[in-house]
């Protein structure tokens, strides 16, 4: 009786209890030991959730002592009643129950309930990063402190705990409080995961306020593990926490994840609520004087939606309180089109308003999936993930979503999948644990380049599925911010790449704001010389080179050239890929007749603001002075494709295929 305290559970054989025990007859204490009556109510629900408190994944039988072989268990009856609202809750102390016993369950322990568990342990079963365990305890409900991060179990340092954190991991079991916490000398091989515990008193969970290192700390020992009991002092509540309820809080989330809450719970599947982020840990956004539609429509892209219907603060909606603190305040979205929250400046310095949870930022997104929404081929999207900066990758290709086989996939490309998602990289790529047989392989040996910000800048879209690859081989990636650059990157900037199953060694377009179009006459120069890029305004690139690019566009000249960081074509967000462009004679009618270097010099390297520019003449050289024998492209995607018109008798006509 030293070691129980009330709510405690264990079973018992031929009047024996063990802690070892996995099936018999059930005794709980409650201001002493007793046994429960298996009434009308007592059925599989209650059992689950006694094998839940035990450590097992629930109840494959139960029973009454006098119908089973396990002995009579000469004690009192405690309780009569139990009904547990969930199958899925981990302590009986979450149940309803009476301390009156009914006449059929006083004088007879063949009314004893019994069960009979599963023999896999509850922390087998999927643990999810947060989770708690017991372990070398009297009972189920005390022992060593043990928590799950990055794949192994760990323990808690006991410096720094106090009540608030002892509760929160009772709570987080099932049950309502402590009776105990200190610190217990182990022999533990095990990592440390966990030192200066922090909680508050509306915290359910470890994963509530704290997150898993990467690595295991080092300024504390196993001398000062943390040692716990739970307890209940109280029947007058009762806690509806599941295993699920504290999973949500998958403590590897990366930063610049977004999720939405509703009463203190999260979900991957809200598409209103209050804004969670997590930086360091998960917190809120205040509702301040920058957060307005901007902020709320890039929250919701981040999310999979095409936007927010609307936005707010907590006060003002029912979305109940949500119990963490301020994270971010004084966020600003230069662009309602971006894709991610981390695109957007933030500061991590609360202002004095923001201090109240009423404040926390609120969003209502609309239902269409971004996805759904005018999905163009290259066009990426995460799914199956805990969040929605995590998952298996798909792109459309040919009117249908696909998969990307990990053959040859590196960091390089989980990166640029990530820029193009809004992202400024990627913190992890793995083989997806749920591939998807029912999709194509659109593509393999995907090739991408540390500047690269779309699929289809070095990739495209196959005409039928890549027959070389398994299902098993589909790759998964998380995205994260690292908060020092900040992409412009929205939906029309991949978009806007033309496939490259068009684009030859040598084509011209020209591209303003980062988007490219045929119909440019004017405009930052993209050259295709195995994949996109621009040229590089540097001492050689001058009137005669503007004119040769203007002449394959098909204009009769340039009337001026310049480079991107002195015009308002805005900023091209491709590498460089030629320098030292030399044409020998201005009147060239191609870029590839001309020298160039593809060793960029340093001055060209990383920055788009020399980035070539030109502003052609609108007077098609074809309409200046056009002679027999005359040939144009008309129609083409590019000024280097097209239909094959030839100038006769005054007039363009077409050429015949035949011979």
């Amino acid at each position: 009786l030293l070691h129980a305290t009330n709510g405690t559970i264990i079973l018992s054989r031929n009047n024996t209890s063990s802690a070892s025990y996995y099936y018999g007859t059930v005794r709980v204490y409650d201001n002493g030991w007793g046994n429960i009556c298996d009434d009308y109510y007592f059925d599989s629900a209650e059992a689950n959730v006694i094998c839940h408190q035990l450590g097992y994944t629930g109840a494959s039988s139960y029973s009454r002592a006098g119908l089973t072989n396990y002995g009579t268990d000469y004690l009192r009856m405690k309780w009569d009643d139990v009904n547990c609202g969930n199958s899925d809750y981990l302590s009986i102390f979450q149940c309803s129950h009476s301390t009156i016993i009914n006449s059929g369950c006083v004088n007879s322990n063949s009314y004893d309930a019994t069960v009979y568990c599963y023999t896999t342990r509850i922390w087998d079963s999927n643990p999810f990063s947060g989770m708690i365990r017991l372990q070398d305890g009297d009972y189920s409900n005390e022992g060593r402190v043990e928590v799950y991060c990055n794949g192994q179990w760990g323990t808690i340092c006991s410096d720094g705990v106090d009540s608030y954190d002892a509760t929160t991991l009772c709570k987080q079991l099932g049950f309502k409080n402590y009776s105990i916490f200190s610190a217990l000398p182990s022999n533990s091989s095990q990592p440390i995961w966990s030192d200066s515990m922090y909680s508050t008193s509306y915290d359910l969970c470890y994963g509530s306020s704290n997150s898993c290192p990467m690595n295991s700390v080092t300024n504390c020992s196993h001398l000062n593990d943390l040692f716990l009991k739970c307890s209940e002092k109280s029947t007058l509540t009762r806690r509806t926490v599941t295993a699920s309820t504290c999973s949500q809080y998958y403590s590897q989330a990366a930063s610049g994840t977004i999720i939405l809450s509703r009463n203190n719970v999260s979900s991957a599947s809200y598409y209103y609520g209050i804004v969670r982020v997590y930086y360091n840990g998960w917190g809120n956004i205040c509702d301040d004087s920058y957060y307005n539609s901007a902020e709320a429509n890039v929250i919701c892209h981040q999310l999979g939606y095409t936007g927010a219907s609307s936005y707010s603060r907590a006060g003002l909606t029912s979305y109940g309180t949500d119990y963490l603190s301020m994270k971010w305040d004084d966020v600003n979205c230069a662009s309602s089109s971006y894709l991610s929250i981390a695109q957007c400046t933030y500061s991590t310095y609360i202002g004095y308003g923001c201090y109240s949870n009423s404040y926390d930022a609120t969003v209502y997104c609309y239902t269409t999936r971004i996805w759904n929404s005018n999905p163009f081929p290259g066009m990426v999207r995460l799914q199956n993930g805990d969040y929605s900066n995590e998952g298996r990758v798909e792109v459309y290709c040919n009117g249908q979503w696909g998969t990307i086989c990990s053959d040859g996939f590196d960091s390089t490309d989980a990166n640029t999948l990530c820029k193009q998602l809004g992202y400024d990289l990627s913190s992890y790529f793995h083989l997806s644990y749920d591939s998807n047989d029912s999709l194509p392989f659109w593509t393999s040996n995907m090739y991408s380049t540390g500047y690269d910000l779309c699929f289809k800048e070095h990739n495209n879209c196959p005409n039928t599925s890549v027959t070389s690859c398994s299902y098993s081989n589909s790759i998964s990636i998380q995205c994260t911010d690292n908060r020092y650059s900040r992409l412009g990157i929205n939906q029309d900037t991949c978009a806007k790449i033309p496939d490259l199953l068009h684009a030859t060694n040598g084509t011209i377009i020209l591209s303003r704001n980062n988007t490219s179009s045929a119909f440019y006459y004017y405009g930052t120069v993209r050259v295709y010389d195995n994949g996109w890029g621009n040229i590089c305004d540097d001492s050689y690139f001058d009137s005669a080179e503007a004119n040769v690019i203007c002449h394959q566009l098909g204009y009769t000249g340039a009337s001026s050239y310049s480079r991107a960081g002195l015009t308002n074509y805005g900023t091209d967000y491709l590498r460089m890929k030629w320098d030292d462009v030399n044409c020998g004679n201005s009147d060239y009618l191609s870029i590839f007749q001309c020298s160039h270097s593809t060793i960029i010099d340093s001055g060209c390297v990383n920055s788009n603001s020399y980035d070539a520019t030109v502003y052609c003449y609108t007077t098609r050289i074809w309409d200046s002075n056009p002679f027999s024998g005359m040939i144009r492209l008309q129609d083409g995607d590019y000024s280097n494709e097209g239909r094959v018109e030839v100038y006769c008798n005054g007039q363009w006509g077409t050429i015949c295929s035949d011979g």
